[in-house]
């Protein structure tokens, strides 16, 4: 993610995104948590969130492509900030 400090990123624990085999996601970074469906059978998705952050509600929408071993794409909070992501499949 190239809008907050790696400091913060991986602050409380190391920054994921997870999608199970059923289409739920979630991720965190910092101390922002997130849960999304997916609908599998594309190359991208494109879903909006909810979660908090420090407790407090939170929304937005975030949008990936599926490119072998990566997920890139961005994590945008309602009427607030966007930022994109890289992820590596485990």
């Amino acid at each position: 993610m190239e809008l907050w400090a790696q400091e913060y990123i991986n602050m409380e624990v190391s920054a994921h995104v997870t999608i199970n085999n059923q289409g739920k996601g979630e991720f965190q970074f910092g101390l922002v948590q997130g849960n999304f469906k997916v609908d599998f059978g594309q190359t991208y998705f494109d879903s909006e969130w909810v979660g908090c952050d420090e407790m407090d509600d939170v929304s937005g929408e975030i949008y990936a492509t599926f490119e072998e071993e990566e997920l890139r794409g961005s994590i945008s909070f309602h009427k607030g900030d966007e930022s994109e992501f890289r992820a590596v499949k485990k």
